[in-house]
Formats: C-alpha cells, structure tokens, sequence
C-alpha cells in the first residue's frame, strides 16, 4: 500500500540521480521517489518488480526490473536476501523522510551484513536477467499453442508499423492514433492508396497525411481536398457578393435627398391660374 511521503527541493538538483537517468534511457528520478511511498516505514520493500510497477510507472512501458538494477548499481538502493527472498532498503531514507508514529511497523526483515555482501552486482543482474527470461518464456512460449497464440496477439497490439523514410515519425504516429481513435486497422493498402491520392492532389505523402491529421480523415482522396476547396471558396464568394450588394443598396438609400413635399402655397398658386 502506498503512504505519503516527504520530498525536499534539493531533490530536483540532484546531479548522480539525473546523470544516471541519462545514461540509461530510464525515468529513474520519477521511479525513485515512487519507490518512497511503496516502502514501509523503515524504508524497505520487497523486491516485486511488477507490483512496484502500479505504485511508481503504471502507464510506462519499460520492464521495471531494470529500473531497480540501475538504482541499485549506483547505490540508491540496497539489495540483500533474506531465506532466499529479496528485499530493498533505501540507505538515505533516516536523512530525508519523517515517519509518522501511527504508521504500521515493518514486518520486513532489516538487512544484514552477510545479506548485503551475498548480494554482488552479478547475482542482482542475474535476478533481473532470470525475470526477464521467465516472462518471456510465459508471455511466448506459454503452454503449447494457446500460449504462442496469446505472445503473438500481445505482440501485434504493442508493436506500430514504423514511419516510412519520407515521413517525419511524428507526423506518423500522429495519424495511427487518428486511425486508430476511428477503430481503423493499419493496413498496407490504405498507404499505397494515400500516395496515389497524394501524387493526384499534387502533394507529398507526408503534406497528405498532415492534412488528414488535422482534419481527423482516416484515409485522404485528392477529389475530397478539391471539392471542400471548391465548395469553401465558392461559399465565402458568394457571402462576400451579398454583404457588398446589401451595403450598396444601404448607401444609394440613404444619399438620395428625400422626396419634396409640395407647399400649400404651390397648390393655391396653380387654383387661381386655373
């Protein structure tokens, strides 16, 4: 169960820390204070890679295993076996957390000297890489044909075709997300249909795919760009012609001089000439 932790300013100055995040591609300094509230009072877990996963980076697609591996390498954890299970223990933790008095006590075993020597970097690579292997071998292998099944179904939902080279990967992957918000398989006819679409509108295939990205189009045929274009223009034209047609009518109505009125004295004028 995760708790409430204490996290200080100079954390996010912590040089060792970020330095190793470079070197290993890892989120290391975000899993590392995760790791804080999966740990008890006493700053010890166990080592349970894929529960830790749900408290520090459920949604973040790495195998968890290596980002314990990197921290314990570079000595922000401690590794150490107790009757054949692992444990963790965060060697910092007195100088940075203030634990409150109610909270439960550890029911995890403190480690030992013998149980910190045993642990040597090998044999915490060898855990990490006997993990992997194991669910590999169930995630592929699994039993018989049910599990290859399961590995290949698991394999082509996580897998995206990759971006072709005359298209930026970003623009890419933006429109596999379009497709795929639209429920709408990948497929390699729908590409080839998009560069004889593209080629006709006069565009390139990234130019094509960046318009359906924008207008959320699934698919792209030139005659759509064409006649939205046609239609668009034709419509402002003829908004345009009705606004200018009422403002001329406005301006002739109110430069005209009011018609004149005939004086009683004209009308007497004209009786007495009769």
């Amino acid at each position: 169960m995760a708790r409430i932790r204490t996290i200080k300013p100079d954390f996010f100055r912590h040089a060792k820390l970020y330095k190793a995040e470079q070197e290993t591609g890892l989120p290391l300094r975000v899993a590392f204070a995760g790791l804080w509230t999966a740990a008890d009072r006493e700053g010890r877990f166990r080592w349970s890679p894929d529960e830790l996963k749900l408290d520090c980076l459920p949604y973040d697609p790495i195998d968890f295993s290596r980002v314990l591996h990197a921290l314990a390498t570079r000595g922000f954890l401690v590794v150490y076996e107790i009757a054949g299970e692992l444990f963790c223990h965060i060697p910092s933790w007195r100088a940075h957390q203030f634990i409150n008095n109610k909270e439960k006590q550890s029911n995890i075993p403190g480690p030992t000297k013998e149980s910190i020597e045993s642990m040597t970097p090998e044999r915490v690579q060898h855990a990490c890489e006997s993990r992997e292997d194991r669910v590999s071998e169930v995630g592929v292998k699994g039993r018989g044909k049910e599990g290859e099944r399961k590995g290949k179904e698991k394999q082509s939902k996580t897998t995206s075709p990759a971006a072709p080279n005359d298209v930026d990967p970003q623009v890419w992957a933006d429109w596999l997300k379009v497709r795929k918000a639209k429920s709408a398989a990948f497929t390699e006819t729908t590409v080839k249909e998009i560069r004889a679409e593209a080629k006709k509108a006069g565009m390139s295939f990234e130019d094509a795919l960046r318009m359906c990205c924008k207008r959320t189009w699934t698919s792209f045929e030139a005659s759509w760009l064409t006649s939205k274009a046609a239609n668009g223009s034709h419509g402002k034209q003829s908004a345009l012609e009705e606004r200018n047609r009422q403002a001329t009518e406005e301006w002739l109505r109110r430069s005209q001089p009011p018609p004149r009125e005939p004086e009683i004295f004209d009308a007497i004028a004209t009786e007495r000439q009769g």
